[in-house]
């Protein structure tokens, strides 16, 4: 996931007339966001979790450095990794690795399916944070996505039968969720 520096949104805040551009009512934008981190994360039914920062440019190569490192500590016989249909986790080579080191996935993940919207959760959080450098958008991000209650996650994960059921009813077309 692309995380913004500063986000491109547009904030609403309620303030007293003429006191438009008082410091505590006015933030910084960028157009286009401005400067971002790629990020990786995996998380599992129990609430552990980890997250790492991405090389700016991602691969195929990069992608399984990134696996290498993210599933160590948090795969294991009875995981199975769900990724989206990104290029580089759809090519032949991250295939053959994930065959390689005897990685249970899912292939056929369809791209317009719901996830389970941790991402979300994540950018909204960090968002109310106001970071000023890549450096403290890391450092918040990462605070904010181990503070993600355990109980979310869980309801989540409860969540993935009825959100598959709605994705085949509508043959992987756009839903709610």
């Amino acid at each position: 996931m692309r995380i913004e520096l500063y986000g491109s949104r547009r904030a609403y805040v309620c303030r007293k007339v003429s006191t438009r551009y008082r410091n505590e009512y006015v933030y910084k934008t960028v157009k286009f966001g401005g400067r971002s981190l790629l990020l990786w994360g995996a998380i599992k039914e129990d609430g552990s979790r980890i997250l790492l920062r991405c090389p700016s440019v991602m691969n195929s190569r990069a992608y399984q450095s990134i696996l290498d490192e993210g599933l160590r500590d948090i795969y294991g016989r009875d995981s199975v990794l769900m990724h989206d249909g990104a290029p580089y986790h759809r090519s032949i080579s991250t295939q053959l690795y994930l065959d390689r080191k005897k990685i249970c996935y899912i292939s056929d993940w369809h791209p317009q399916s719901p996830d389970l919207n941790m991402w979300s959760v994540l950018k909204r959080n960090v968002a109310k944070r106001f970071p000023n450098t890549i450096e403290e958008l890391w450092e918040v991000a990462t605070k904010e996505w181990y503070r993600i209650d355990d109980v979310y996650i869980k309801n989540l994960y409860a969540s993935i039968p009825r959100l598959l059921d709605v994705v085949k009813k509508l043959h992987g077309a756009h839903s709610k969720y």
